[in-house]
């Protein structure tokens, strides 16, 4: 054998590991092409293609969204308090609706990076607070929420706490909107979700199990989402999980700390609370399930009819929404709600404030 052939063998050889090696990435790619690029936190965490369950009917987004996390207090008339249904999808988040409907400046603050407790221990919150302080949480983790907010009345506040003379009371700004469509972007196709995709496929139809924390159940009617598999819904498993918690408070005691935590709050004369509870998406599609035996617990209606003056009764707008038909009031692909279901969680929230306070913001 002459060295040119043996340097030809080798090449070959070379070139077919390299083949070798790289194929199952490459396989893994052109899955993930067919999957479409990740957008929702159900796709992500249950290993479900967004092919199937990605909304194809445009959100509608605002062109110049408030920030979703300011990180520190400074005056803003209206400060949210929240989870990820304050801070999740930026562009489509209720608070820019609120602020087109009142003009009003407005802040947000991540609750899983300050909490109740040390928002109201802020100097600057004390000196400067806002004319209305919206604390949102979703519903299945109101209770804990309320479990780590006990601590008494803040002593040495400011007796006579002001607004700064010279912040802006209103902050009106053209908030110009826009069509939200999914990537479809080859550089975002993610390869390891690919993988993960097949793995939970294998959980899913041959093992019999329901892996990643996420569930795929039947609705009895059609047209709800935008998505290829419509009559289909994906739901967080902790969904069904709240009701030990619940149960362990009950309604009354629930009322009783938001209460005691309205007090805290209101105490320094100036600032109003207001309670924004996020309905579980299994809590509002429950009524169009098609497997009645997991129609989940749920006390929201009977908690916010405990306190209608602190709470804007989201989960009857919501529901109401749905049963009309409404498309995408949460993502079929996320836990979050969709355009339509920040709008009219706004719209919600604005007659709660026209209703409390008589003078409006």
């Amino acid at each position: 054998m002459n060295s040119s052939t043996s340097s030809s063998d080798f090449r070959r050889f070379g070139l077919g590991f390299l083949l070798l090696a790289f194929a199952p990435g490459l396989g893994l790619f052109l899955l993930g092409v067919w999957l479409e690029p990740l957008a929702g936190d159900l796709t992500r965490i249950g290993g479900f293609s967004e092919r199937d369950f990605g909304w194809r009917t445009p959100q509608i987004g605002f062109k110049n969204p408030l920030p979703v996390d300011e990180g520190a207090y400074a005056y803003r008339d209206l400060w949210v308090l929240g989870d990820s249904f304050a801070t999740a999808w930026p562009k489509l988040q209720w608070q820019n609706h609120l602020r087109e409907k009142t003009g009003r400046s407005i802040g947000t603050l991540n609750i899983n990076r300050i909490s109740i407790d040390r928002l109201l221990q802020d100097p600057e919150f004390q000196v400067h607070p806002p004319k209305i302080l919206i604390i949102e949480s979703a519903e299945r983790y109101l209770t804990l929420r309320l479990n780590e907010t006990q601590a008494p009345p803040v002593p040495n506040a400011p007796a006579t706490p002001k607004r700064p003379s010279e912040s802006p009371l209103r902050m009106s700004q053209a908030a110009g909107r826009e069509p939200l469509l999914r990537s479809q972007a080859l550089s975002d196709v993610q390869i390891p979700f690919a993988g993960r995709y097949l793995l939970r496929s294998f959980q899913r139809e041959i093992l019999r199990q329901s892996p990643g924390h996420t569930l795929r159940l039947k609705l009895s009617r059609d047209g709800l989402f935008s998505s290829r598999r419509a009559q289909e819904l994906l739901v967080f498993e902790e969904d069904l999980q709240k009701e030990r918690l619940w149960r362990s408070l009950g309604v009354s005691e629930i009322t009783a700390r938001l209460e005691r935590l309205r007090a805290r709050v209101e105490a320094n004369g100036v600032t109003r609370l207001v309670v924004l509870i996020a309905p579980d998406k299994l809590t509002a599609y429950r009524d169009v399930l098609n497997e009645p035996s997991l129609r989940p617990y749920s006390e929201l209606s009977a908690l916010i009819a405990s306190a209608p003056n602190l709470i804007p009764d989201t989960a009857r707008a919501l529901e109401k929404a749905i049963h009309e038909g409404v498309e995408d009031v949460y993502l079929p692909n996320d836990t979050h709600w969709g355009s339509s279901g920040q709008e009219k969680v706004a719209d919600t929230v604005m007659a709660f404030l026209k209703a409390r306070f008589a003078l409006g913001l």
